[in-house]
């Protein structure tokens, strides 16, 4: 197995931010004009791929979103309104769970989907 470089860890943090390969390369020290196709072939990469699942799973288990805890939230919200909602970024919150889970059935091929 390939040692990552700091580039290359900085990306995958960076795409764990958004989903966005181009925005994420950019960022991470990436020519803007190569961004782009630099951006797709990272996500190719098979330690690339394994990292950002391991991310994504860590940022889904620190914040403690699971599918019950998303829908518990929204009945809370539809229920109470706004002034008594405890975290107001749900639909952030519920697409990264939804993203993970995604990965996670997909398999290997889990970062070739974004």
């Amino acid at each position: 197995m390939a040692k990552m470089t700091l580039k290359q860890k900085r990306f995958c943090q960076l795409y764990c931010l958004d989903m966005n390969a181009t925005r994420a390369a950019k960022e991470a020290g990436y020519s803007e004009r190569t961004a782009y196709s630099q951006g797709q072939r990272l996500l190719k990469n098979v330690e690339i791929k394994t990292r950002i699942a391991v991310l994504l799973e860590r940022a889904t288990r620190k914040n403690e979103v699971t599918l019950d805890w998303i829908m518990r939230e929204m009945v809370l919200l539809a229920s109470s309104g706004m002034k008594d909602f405890e975290h107001r970024d749900l639909l952030g919150s519920a697409y990264e769970y939804l993203v993970y889970m995604f990965a996670e059935s997909a398999g290997k091929k889990g970062g070739e989907f974004y």
